[in-house]
């Protein structure tokens, strides 16, 4: 592994982190405080039956909709936002208020890979980012997401770690959630492994 793409993928996303954080924090806030206190890094598993039986719905349907995984957080941060904001968040007046969204995916093993290796249990490693105002909504919002309308097999949910943005190094949280990443660029055995919320066009809810 040459760990370029992952350190360049780190930088990208602590700087993504950085400006969300710059444009909601108090003046004496630091970075880190802000996202200590408001982000949180969220892992979605996935049942795989769940995933297999809405591809096949979906492709019956004549849906392309490509990585069902992707499918589902994207399902995942629209609720979200509905729940924090109302159906009318992606309004324009609604865009500073929206959760910054960086999703990954990961496969078992990475972390003790040198090159590629078995795909198996592909999920995904997320980290949100709230504005101060609406943490709590969005704690207990997360907690209540039923698993089965999502494919899921479980949510683990953590308080933001690792993130530094003052360093000359990415952060330990940035690197550790783009891990996958430089493999599957040596070696596509993932077809879609990042997504940024909000996108600017999300499917409907």
């Amino acid at each position: 592994m040459s760990y370029r793409f992952n350190n360049a993928y780190g930088f990208w996303f602590d700087e993504v982190l950085k400006s969300y954080i710059e444009k909601h924090k108090n003046p004496e806030q630091s970075n880190e405080e802000y996202a200590l206190q408001n982000g949180f890094f969220i892992t979605l598993n996935f049942d795989r039956n769940a995933v297999g039986s809405r591809q096949r719905t979906l492709t019956e349907n004549n849906q392309n909709v490509g990585s069902i995984e992707f499918w589902n957080t994207n399902h995942l941060y629209n609720v979200i936002c509905n729940r924090l904001i109302g159906r009318r968040f992606l309004d324009v007046k609604n865009q500073d208020r929206l959760p910054k969204m960086i999703a990954c995916a990961d496969v078992n093993g990475t972390r003790y890979w040198h090159s590629m290796g078995e795909v198996e249990n592909v999920h995904l490693h997320t980290i949100w980012m709230v504005p101060s105002d609406l943490t709590e909504k969005f704690k207990t919002a997360i907690s209540e997401i039923e698993l089965s309308k999502f494919d899921f097999r479980e949510i683990n949910i953590q308080p933001l770690w690792g993130f530094d943005s003052n360093k000359q190094r990415p952060s330990k949280l940035a690197t550790y959630t783009s891990k996958f990443l430089d493999f599957n660029n040596e070696k596509l055995q993932v077809e879609e492994d990042i997504m940024i919320f909000p996108r600017e066009k999300s499917l409907s809810i």
